[in-house]
Parts: structure tokens; C-alpha cells; sequence
């Protein structure tokens, strides 16, 4: 694999690893009822957008357990 093509996978396999929180948040709303997604607020971290798109993101002690499971586990 030479170095041009291997720069397209990392990219499109970014852009996928990109979409997983959407997703997950989607899931969970899908089977526990909660409606539609929240949209992405560009000034909050990534633990706090997924801690919204869960339904969670007026919880601030559970925005910190996901800021804290996701740095022990990145």
C-alpha cells in the first residue's frame, strides 16, 4: 500500500469514527423513546455533545462520568 492510498483510508475511516457518537445517540434514543437528536454544539467538548445526543446532557455528574470513562478508555 503506498503512501497515497493508504492517506485515502485514513480518511475515510476518519469520516466513519466521526459518525459513531451520531449514531449510538440514535440507537439509544431509538429504543428508550426520547425523541429526536439534538444537534452538535461546536462549543461544547466531545463527552458533553454525547452525554446530549444520549439525553443526558443537562446531567452535569453524568457529562463528567462520560468525560472520565472516555479519557480512561481512548
Amino acid at each position: 500500500m503506498d503512501r497515497d492510498e493508504f492517506l485515502r483510508v485514513l480518511i475515510r475511516v476518519n469520516a466513519r469514527i466521526a459518525k459513531l457518537p451520531n449514531i449510538a445517540g440514535r440507537i439509544y434514543r431509538n429504543i428508550y423513546g426520547r425523541g429526536k437528536l439534538p444537534p452538535i454544539d461546536a462549543q461544547k467538548d466531545y463527552s458533553h455533545n454525547l452525554s446530549s445526543l444520549l439525553g443526558f446532557g443537562d446531567n452535569a455528574g453524568f457529562v463528567e462520568l462520560m468525560r472520565l470513562y472516555i479519557t480512561i478508555h481512548r
